[in-house]
């Protein structure tokens, strides 16, 4: 939930412009490789790229094989 409020955030601040000063600002002014934008971009990109990654972890963590047994022990499988 936290990678979704991240992804909020980063566009209401650095696209949306609102007028409060935002950490991307200072870092654009102390760094100057990107503007601030910039400096959203790719925190939106990185916030991206772990929000797909705990996805796909779930996704594998929890990955169906097939046997249709909710249990761990194939021995119980249609057994009441």
């Amino acid at each position: 939930m936290s990678c979704i409020y991240s992804i909020l955030e980063i566009l209401d601040m650095l696209v949306l412009r609102k007028s409060n000063g935002s950490d991307a600002e200072q870092f654009a002014e102390k760094y100057g490789i990107f503007p601030a934008q910039g400096w959203g971009f790719v925190w939106l990109l990185v916030s991206l790229i772990f929000l797909v990654g705990a996805i796909l972890a779930g996704l594998a963590a929890f990955k169906d094989n097939g046997s249709g047994s909710t249990s761990g022990n194939p021995s119980s499988a249609g057994t009441n």
